[in-house]
């Protein structure tokens, strides 16, 4: 299977097995912003949009975000500011999907998205991330933990409420609940330095 365009990886020996199950493997992706503006031009309104979040403005509905998936942002939430070493992004827990189902451990994730301070590359990292209170994954007959959400299978009119309850439960949580931390997986993230 080849490589996104922009995904490094990293070096060293991944450990033998897994510590969880996750959609996501861990990835981060360097682009060079020109070089991707010079092939879809389109794509100056995400980047003028990240730079508009990382400056201080509203958070949109969707943040923006890359590598581009075949999926749509439920969510968002954990949101924060965060420096690497020469650039400034923004970090937030979200799942993407294609229909409804619950936010769940397996397709949950933490990204961080941002820019170098010359505005020469944009920042994504994909890192998945756990919560004891999400159940393992979507599927219907999944164990819901005591402490969970209910997602309703027989109305999907009524997925919005239950992402909007995940989130303020995810908003409420310390980061120190998650797996990893919230606080490892940002070190990391202020760890980047894009020569």
């Amino acid at each position: 299977m080849g490589r996104e365009p922009g995904e490094v990886k990293p070096r060293g020996q991944p450990p033998q097995e897994p510590v969880f199950r996750a959609f996501h493997a861990p990835a981060l992706y360097v682009y060079p912003i020109n070089e991707y503006l010079q092939v879809n031009e389109d794509m100056a309104e995400p980047f003028n949009a990240l730079k508009s979040v990382i400056e201080g403005a509203t958070l949109p509905e969707n943040i923006p975000f890359l590598p581009a998936f075949n999926a749509a942002q439920m969510f968002h939430s954990k949101e924060q500011i965060l420096e690497f070493q020469n650039g400034k992004g923004i970090r937030f827990l979200t799942q993407y999907s294609q229909a409804p189902y619950p936010v769940n451990n397996e397709s949950l994730f933490y990204t961080f998205q941002g820019m170098t301070n010359d505005g020469a590359y944009y920042v994504a990292a994909v890192l998945p991330v756990q919560a004891a209170f999400l159940p393992a994954n979507g599927n219907p007959d999944t164990p819901l933990p005591a402490d969970g959400v209910p997602f309703d299978w027989e109305n999907f009119e009524n997925t919005q409420q239950h992402f909007n309850l995940v989130k303020d439960k995810l908003n409420a949580a310390d980061p120190q609940i998650f797996t990893p931390t919230l606080e490892s997986l940002d070190s990391l993230i202020r760890s980047i330095k894009i020569k």
